[in-house]
């Protein structure tokens, strides 16, 4: 059995048994179903500093490398010179992760996920990290996937405590479904970020749905009811209202203890979390008997560095898309920007589409103060991304007077709708405003793809 804390940080009373709700009667019934169901084992959380955990694991595979490089020399000794083995090649990140890496700098890695591919879905497994009778099921439909039961689809990366992820919701039941930061180790403490939530309100006398931020806490062996809590973390309320077949962009981000979450531009909850820090964080999509699509999901973190040395991959192997040609600045009029404006323009277009919103990049593309490689490289970051939400933001381009603009526009748009509408960025002004409004009334017909 689950059960809220106060935002106060002091544990919700127990109603009696003949007082107690709806939502606290579901979760009684799902405790009694898993205890019929599989022998329950008792864990033992051990609270221990992110950094011992890694240092520790980190000190022991030094010393299994030691030994090792200690044995394979006494090995070439005694067999009077001959040649030491090979050493095992690192795997390439292309070949481990099904998603497309955007970008990576050190261990801070970006990856992106379309659904384009079904095979992008081998990155995920199943898990469940609340008590409760596990059935959830995806598969690929049309480009998205499809999310039912109780559960979580859980990404195999094993990441530090700096995260964020993306994603594009339409749910099919409004309610109980949202993202899931949890310990890559078997463990009871987990962040949920829960869009119109009803199951787990009802363990704080809550009966409305809640968009919200709740953590769960480490399990007090010693309270006979077996009860765990969870606390509040930021804001919580029910703006905006969750529809079935509206499509909503969701995000969420942590370091550390600060958590965060946002529902489009309409909602934003942060704060800091209850309870100890996470060791060897693992991102998922979670539902509680729910049935949502997701599309365009897009992870970024620290990579954790024993998850990195246990697969032997090569960071070094990946490389980043070719930019455009670089120009002279100043030449053939590109306008001359200083470095720290270069500097922070370049950190926008890193951050999109997690930190920096579509509207902004879209912008970005029609500048005609920043050089025309800046430019070119926010065209290909959006172009990459997939994330369809930046395609009405480029409207406004094609009606730029700076031809420049049109094309970069244009191109993106056409990039993500893979449909031209007839527009040709140099064409007469009468004929591109015709296709405009073709590409408006596209938008219209299609708003929730563009969501």
């Amino acid at each position: 059995m689950i059960r809220a804390s106060n935002a106060s940080g002091t544990r919700a009373k127990p109603r009696a048994p003949e007082d107690r709700s709806r939502g606290q009667m579901r979760i009684e019934s799902s405790r009694t179903r898993l205890a019929a169901t599989r022998t329950r084992t008792t864990r033992t959380e051990t609270t221990l500093p992110p950094g011992a955990v890694r240092a520790g694991l980190l000190a022991a595979a030094g010393l299994a490398s030691a030994a090792l490089a200690a044995g394979s020399a006494g090995s070439a000794s005694a067999a009077d010179g001959d040649a030491a083995p090979p050493a095992v090649a690192g795997l390439p990140l292309q070949k481990f992760f099904g998603g497309k890496v955007l970008s990576l700098k050190g261990r801070t890695i970006e990856i992106s996920y379309d659904f384009e591919d079904p095979g992008q879905l081998a990155d995920f497994d199943a898990a469940c990290p609340f008590r409760a009778i596990a059935d959830a099921k995806w598969k690929h439909e049309r480009g998205r996937v499809t999310f039912t039961g109780t559960g979580s689809m859980r990404h195999k990366a094993v990441f530090e405590d700096k995260v964020s992820m993306a994603a594009k919701f339409t749910p099919r039941k409004p309610r109980d479904f949202g993202f899931a930061a949890t310990e890559d180790r078997e463990s009871e403490i987990f962040t949920l970020y829960c869009c119109y939530d009803r199951y787990f309100s009802a363990g704080d006398n809550v009966h409305v749905p809640q968009n919200m931020v709740i953590k769960f806490l480490a399990r007090d062996l010693k309270r006979a009811d077996g009860m765990q809590d969870w606390r509040y973390c930021g804001s919580r309320g029910q703006n905006p209202e969750i529809r079935v077949g509206e499509t909503y962009r969701v995000t969420m981000s942590r370091t550390g203890l600060e958590s965060q979450m946002a529902i489009g531009d309409d909602f934003t909850s942060k704060g800091k979390e209850a309870g100890r820090e996470m060791v060897g964080i693992r991102l998922a999509v979670y539902g509680y008997d729910a049935s949502v699509e997701v599309d365009d999901l897009v992870l970024k973190g620290d990579l954790d560095p024993a998850f990195v040395a246990k697969h032997n991959l090569d960071l070094a192997s990946w490389k980043p898309p070719v930019p455009p040609p670089a120009e002279t600045a100043g030449a053939a009029g590109e306008p001359a920007i200083p470095d720290s404006v270069r500097e922070r323009v370049r950190a926008q277009i890193a951050d999109y589409p997690i930190g920096t919103k579509p509207a902004v990049l879209a912008t970005l593309l029609r500048d005609e103060k920043l050089p025309a490689s800046l430019r070119a490289e926010a065209a290909e970051k959006a172009k990459s991304s997939g994330v369809k939400k930046i395609v009405p933001h480029l409207v406004e381009g094609l009606y730029s007077p700076d031809v420049e603009a049109r094309k970069l526009s244009f191109d993106v748009l056409k990039h993500l709708t893979g449909k031209n509408f007839a527009y040709r960025p140099e064409g007469p002004e009468d004929q591109r405003k015709k296709s405009v409004l073709q590409i408006n009334e596209h938008l219209q017909k299609h708003a929730a793809d563009y969501q």
